[in-house]
């Protein structure tokens, strides 16, 4: 366990590195830890700091950077949260509206990254592909509106090109079928079980179900999160990653791949 001194010192360091973005020294953490100690005390304290591996030495610097251990440290032991006033809760508030889930999403990570003076990433969980209700709405001779509502209660509209014209009244016989035997299930799944109902039914309401199945599964895919990354650019006020071009390049890289992002997450 750190005693005062060094938790002290610890807790400068980190809040000067996030603030700066760059190696901190003994002159700096003199200044700013509020501690009456020389700086010949102050290195004993982060080798002993370094020693046990909550802070590091960057080749190019006489200065330190927090390492995971020490950044993980500070947010269990040494990390201070001030209440919000109300003023800016109101303004978080107003930025973020549940109504329109994708710009909820850039919102956050806007937010995130004007908070934080970094990249901000927002990513939403895997969704549950199944789905609880769909229609069908005719839009013209040959296009069709496919309406689904997820068991969420989001919902996803998808426009299915046909080779031909149908009736209201199709449309429903089409869609009670699908609510009445699949609710609740995803298109993958429907797309196995409707090879057996397909033979009784008539070919063309045939056609209309195999597209609305391909249709939705696309609309549901769960395999894939959505992410969002706001404030890249601010990456290149950190020094350590501004001084090193081929980290940055990896992590824009990364950013703009986001299967590759994902994957890095998922660690």
């Amino acid at each position: 366990m750190l005693n005062d001194r060094a938790r002290i010192l610890l807790k400068a360091l980190v809040e000067r590195y996030i603030t700066d973005g760059e190696p901190v020294g003994s002159r700096t953490l003199s200044k700013h830890a509020g501690l009456d100690l020389s700086p010949a005390s102050i290195r004993n304290i982060m080798s002993d700091l370094e020693e046990r591996g909550f802070v590091s030495s960057p080749h190019t610097s006489a200065g330190r950077v927090p390492t995971p251990l020490g950044y993980r440290f500070f947010v269990d032991t040494l990390l201070t949260v001030r209440p919000l006033e109300q003023s800016a809760v109101n303004q978080l508030e107003s930025c973020l509206t549940p109504s329109d889930p994708a710009r909820l999403m850039t919102a956050a990570s806007t937010l995130l990254s004007d908070l934080s003076q970094f990249a901000g990433l927002v990513m939403t969980p895997r969704r549950n592909p199944a789905f609880r209700q769909i229609e069908f709405l005719n839009l013209s001779d040959k296009r069709i509106l496919l309406i689904i509502v997820t068991l969420e209660g989001e919902v996803e509209n998808r426009v299915i090109l046909t080779d031909q014209p149908y009736s209201a009244s199709a449309l429903t016989e089409a869609a009670n079928f699908f609510n009445k035997n699949f609710a609740g299930h995803s298109f993958d799944q429907v797309r196995g079980k409707l090879r057996d109902e397909l033979g009784r039914m008539r070919d063309d309401i045939t056609r209309l179900m195999a597209a609305a199945v391909d249709a939705g599964s696309k609309a549901l895919d769960g395999s894939q999160e959505s992410v969002v990354v706001s404030g890249s650019r601010k990456l290149l006020d950190v020094q350590e990653l501004s001084s090193n071009m081929g980290s940055l390049r990896r992590l824009f890289d990364a950013f703009e791949q986001k299967t590759g992002l994902l994957q890095l997450l998922d660690r």
